[in-house]
């Protein structure tokens, strides 16, 4: 609103506009950020034709796609490698939590023989794990109904080499695929025995 008495060669400005509140998004109404200059919810769907660059932390429950060009220096919390320490039978440090579609784990192990204990299967998910000086068994959560590269059994698991990269994808409801890299040498994930 113009008053009469202000000279139009000044611009007024209003402290909120009419209807908007401050850090929320409402439909057919401006978007105002709150007094912490932050906009706190309400955003649905937002199309961005061009870059978008975040200098600080940025929260993502769903996913981060690009129709074209890349998505780079991506850090979220299924990416920021979890530590998890293989033990003689799996449980506590060794049993990998469910915790999105894809995590990165660092694993360290005393023995060849001590257990790492995939999450439960969703197909879709993705596990990285690696692995210095010794290798590890990885095991499915239910080894006797849920199959790593077919293979199931009471107690079943896949032996994991040292100093390697281990690549695994839950293909089913019922069972893992994978692959490990270790110095030159691609091999595919052992069938659980």
């Amino acid at each position: 609103m113009v008053r009469s008495n202000i000279p139009s060669s000044q611009t007024v400005y209003s402290a909120t506009l009419l209807g908007a509140t401050p850090g929320t998004v409402a439909a057919s109404k401006a978007v105002v950020v709150d007094a912490s200059a932050d906009i706190v919810g309400g955003f649905n769907d937002v199309t961005i034709d061009n870059d978008l660059t975040v200098s600080n932390d940025a929260a993502v429950t769903g996913d981060i796609s690009a129709a074209t060009g890349t998505i780079t220096d991506l850090t979220a919390s299924g990416y920021t490698p979890v530590a998890r320490t293989a033990t003689a039978d799996g449980l506590t440090t060794g049993t990998i939590a469910d915790a999105g579609t894809h995590q990165v784990i660092a694993v360290t192990s005393a023995s060849a023989n001590n257990i790492i204990v995939l999450p439960t299967p969703t197909p879709g998910t993705v596990i990285d794990l690696y692995v210095g000086a010794n290798g590890y068994e990885l095991r499915s959560d239910t080894p006797a109904s849920v199959g790593i590269g077919g293979g199931t059994g009471a107690s079943v698991e896949s032996a994991i080499p040292a100093n390697s990269l281990c690549h695994i994808v839950c293909i089913s409801a019922t069972n893992w695929v994978g692959y490990t890299v270790t110095a030159a040498t691609l091999a595919a994930v052992e069938a659980a025995a």
